[in-house]
């Protein structure tokens, strides 16, 4: 018993370790390969275009076509297919000629190719095309809801967005509608409510489908910390959950949320403003990003830096490109080549890659 119990605590660790672990995709030359979070190869580089891991493996295209490797950089499939989406619940997606079909981590077509086109599996089922139209499978290739939409989303919150007859509505897991078909267009539910155009405006309807916020924005986008951007003639403000406006339209352009703070453009400058629609600090940019772990990357004279929610400077303009900070680091570009830095300024990886990708955990 005592043996087993080390046992279980020694893969438990294995696995641990395995689920820190960050690698990001990065282009040397013409190849691509993946690094550790010292800077070194993991993967060298080999492949003309390569995914992020997801389930253990990532795609990678060698020679025109697409298979699978493990982290250590071993195939664990071999290039074989013309495209490939990502592994989910150890299915995915794969192109052969014209048809979609699904493999399993061994390789073993587990639905054969029959596919005009799919989606990875969510909630359990995938959302799959035939000479029918739109439907969806569960993991054995089973029509779980049979193909009969016009169009049709990915589940999310046990609901999917479907177009029949020139309208989108959504149903349940079985095929079933919640909400009857009636809009002109329909995204998927996030956080119990899901944006809807109906009379050429948008609003926002909750899952019974009633409207939480009728149509009447020329565009509007989903709601990020309780509030979202909606735009009403040519300005862009925000509006809460019930619809009130929390900042009045008067911006050219906006983003979203982000700690509390949101980057506006007015009189073609961008600045911040907090939730009561009072600037943050007076500085203003030619370009910004949204606040990531209490920085923002901003332009300013043509080149990039970071200030702070004070509108310290954390690091001055000197960067060609950059991306957000994640787990205290970030991307940068510097007369043409990408590494990355800290908050500090400090060069955790020399620039000398012509393509990267952030650091993503290995999952």
């Amino acid at each position: 018993m005592k043996k087993l119990t080390i046992l279980i605590l020694a893969l438990f660790a294995i696995n641990y370790v395995y689920s820190q672990e960050y690698f990001a995709s990065v282009k040397k030359g013409n190849q691509w390969g993946f690094i550790k979070e010292d800077g070194m190869w993991v993967v060298n580089p080999q492949f003309d275009q390569v995914k992020e891991f997801h389930e253990g493996i990532a795609a990678v295209r060698s020679d025109g076509k697409w298979g699978f490797i493990y982290r250590t950089g071993l195939y664990a499939i071999e290039p074989q297919f013309d495209m490939v989406k990502t592994f989910r619940v150890g299915l995915a997606p794969v192109k052969m000629g014209k048809l979609w079909g699904f493999i399993n981590r061994n390789s073993h077509m587990i639905v054969n190719p029959q596919f005009r086109s799919a989606k990875i599996f969510k909630d359990g089922m995938a959302c799959v095309e035939d000479k029918n139209g739109f439907g969806y499978i569960d993991m054995t290739g089973t029509f779980v809801i049979d193909p009969q939409f016009d169009n049709a989303s990915s589940f999310s919150e046990g609901m999917a967005a479907v177009y029949v007859e020139k309208k989108w509505g959504y149903i349940d897991n079985i095929g079933n509608w919640i909400i009857q078909p009636q809009f002109e267009e329909a995204k998927d539910f996030q956080n119990g409510f899901a944006m809807v155009k109906m009379n050429a405006k948008w609003g926002y309807i909750n899952r019974s489908g009633n409207y939480a916020i009728y149509p009447q924005f020329q565009e509007a986008e989903v709601f990020s910390e309780s509030a979202a951007p909606v735009k009403v003639e040519d300005d862009w403000g925000f509006v809460d959950k019930s619809g009130n406006f929390l900042i009045n339209p008067q911006f050219e352009a906006v983003k979203t949320y982000k700690e509390g703070v949101v980057a506006v453009l007015k009189d073609g400058k961008w600045k911040f403003v907090n939730k009561s629609g009072k600037y943050q600090f007076k500085l203003s940019f030619e370009k910004v990003r949204s606040f990531h772990e209490g920085v923002a990357a901003v332009k300013k004279d043509k080149k990039w830096g970071f200030v702070d929610q004070n509108g310290n400077w954390i690091i001055y303009p000197q960067y060609d490109q950059v991306g957000d900070f994640k787990h205290g680091r970030t991307i940068i570009k510097k007369e043409g080549l990408w590494g990355w830095i800290n908050k500090k300024g400090e060069i955790l990886i020399e620039p000398r890659f012509t393509k990267v990708s952030p650091f993503a955990k290995v999952r």
